[in-house]
């Protein structure tokens, strides 16, 4: 029988962790680990952050160009991710983000000679959505106004049809919390291939009206008939590789170099974010 490793995206973690003080944030993150590990079981886990400068940024330099309009940045960010680093080996690889690093990790745990049966745990749509498995949703609330807690949490069972669904709803709509802009304008082709009304834009509800005629219409070729979509638009395929490249995970070998993953699955050495490099 396959032990059960939990692949955690630590940076959601350290984001609903970080509160008035670092004494309460402490006390909140150890006890969101506990509840997660505690709640599917499992003998063993690797908590993954995002490392410096990831390689979107790169191909396109308004990636995530929106996150100045938020509220101020959370104070003690930092402090819980070096914390997850030095007691709880959390890692950390230079130009990728922890759901590239999940992505990977599920991937080769996923392979016939492991010994562990990964089950990833997350709350980020990007992570449950696109990767094909059953994940553990981690929900938190506020109790009495006092320190938030782990309340509950709920399984996503996520198959290969619906990871596609999903990855053509992002590039038809963009993501707006990653400042992707999808397809941002309808076209007279898409107002004639979709039946869609003359309304500008391309918002969820004409995504997924959009999804549903492909799945109906067009024997569920999502991939093909955005693709069409971005070469009427822009009159070629320069965009649509750009933004699959911005919204789709690194998940196999040949997409992603990291060091060896069996030097972190039997040592789960602290890794340092400079320490690691990536090639791609």
């Amino acid at each position: 029988m396959k032990k059960r490793i939990a692949l955690i995206d630590a940076d959601c973690l350290a984001y609903y962790s970080s509160k008035e003080t670092i004494e309460e944030s402490i006390i909140i993150l150890k006890e969101r680990i506990r509840f997660i590990l505690e709640s599917i079981d499992c003998t063993d886990s690797i908590l993954f952050l995002t490392g410096e400068r990831c390689f979107r940024y790169d191909i396109y330099p308004l990636y995530k160009a929106n996150r100045g309009k938020y509220p101020q940045p959370l104070k003690y960010l930092k402090t819980l991710k070096s914390l997850m680093i030095e007691e709880y080996k959390g890692l950390i690889v230079n130009s990728l983000e922890a759901d590239d690093l999940v992505a990977y990790y599920q991937w080769c745990f996923q392979q016939e000679n492991s010994e562990y049966e990964p089950v990833v745990c997350s709350t980020d749509k990007d992570v449950i959505y696109q990767l094909i498995g059953k994940h553990w949703n981690f929900k938190y609330n506020s109790l009495n106004g006092n320190v938030a807690i782990v309340e509950k949490g709920h399984w996503v069972e996520t198959n290969a049809e619906q990871s596609r669904e999903f990855i053509a709803l992002q590039m038809l709509m963009g993501d707006s919390s990653d400042n992707i802009p999808g397809l941002v304008d309808k076209t007279d082709y898409m107002k004639q291939r979709f039946d869609l009304d003359n309304r500008k834009g391309i918002g969820e509800v004409t995504a997924k009206k959009i999804i549903s005629i492909i799945k109906d219409k067009y024997e569920g070729n999502y991939e093909k008939e955005v693709l069409k979509c971005y070469v009427n638009k822009y009159g070629g395929e320069t965009e649509y590789n750009l933004n699959k490249e911005l919204i789709t995970l690194k998940v196999e070998p040949n997409a992603l170099k990291v060091l060896s993953i069996e030097y972190h699955i039997n040592t789960l050495t602290v890794t340092e974010p400079n320490n690691i490099e990536s090639e791609f």
